[in-house]
């Protein structure tokens, strides 16, 4: 179609694009690593809600970031509103179990990992403009914050109920420990590139849109 425009048509050698790779990922490996603590703090207050929310047998106490040495991890302190009876049922109470809390740390590289992979595989890829440049990087900032948003809960849930259903010899499937297991098998990785795509489309076709009006207006 005459005027038409693809993201593909600046599809550049293997080579060059290698390079990109690397210099994007440098780049922002190295501003996470320092910053990690500053990106995520802002974003505690939504993962709690977001735990607290889609598992009501839970009650979570605290999530802040902890440093042990060099590790520094997103620290989830929480109590089972529902215990364990003899005949493997669980029976509800009425109140937050008071005989003791749960606790999980998942580091902060674990959790901006995806993220990660997400705005490197967008930004690397060669913009037709800098309006569409810059319009990428808003649109994979903004996913990548969804992500971290939507990834981390399940994980935190993750972490907290699979030693619970392997102590009471729990089996078959469960959502939350397939999609933990789904990212850490390459899902991840999938979602990250696909999103990456999204993400270059939607920019060039809004820049795209954004000329087309220029253009419509001179």
């Amino acid at each position: 179609m005459p005027g038409s425009y693809s993201p593909i048509d600046t599809l550049p050698s293997p080579g060059s694009l290698l390079v990109r790779l690397a210099l994007v990922a440098l780049v922002l490996v190295g501003f996470a690593q320092t910053f990690a603590r500053e990106i995520l703090e802002p974003m505690l207050p939504a993962l709690r809600g977001a735990v607290s929310a889609l598992d009501s047998d839970l009650h979570v106490l605290d999530v802040d970031i902890a440093t042990d040495g060099q590790n520094k991890t997103i620290r989830v302190r929480a109590v089972f509103t529902i215990d364990a009876a003899v005949s493997g049922q669980w029976t509800l109470l009425r109140e937050p179990d008071p005989r003791g809390w749960t606790q999980i740390e998942v580091t902060l590289r674990s959790v901006l990992q995806h993220a990660l992979l997400l705005l490197i595989f967008a930004l690397a890829w060669p913009a037709r403009s800098i309006r569409e440049g810059v319009l990428r990087l808003g649109i994979s900032l903004l996913m990548a914050a969804l992500l971290v948003l939507v990834d981390t809960p399940f994980t935190i849930l993750a972490e907290i109920w699979n030693p619970v259903r392997q102590d009471m010899g729990i089996r078959g499937f469960w959502p939350l420990i397939a999609w933990s297991r789904f990212l850490m098998g390459g899902g991840g990785l999938a979602l990250a590139a696909g999103l990456a795509v999204c993400a270059i489309a939607a920019a060039a076709r809004l820049s795209r849109a954004a000329n087309g009006r220029r253009i419509g207006r001179g």
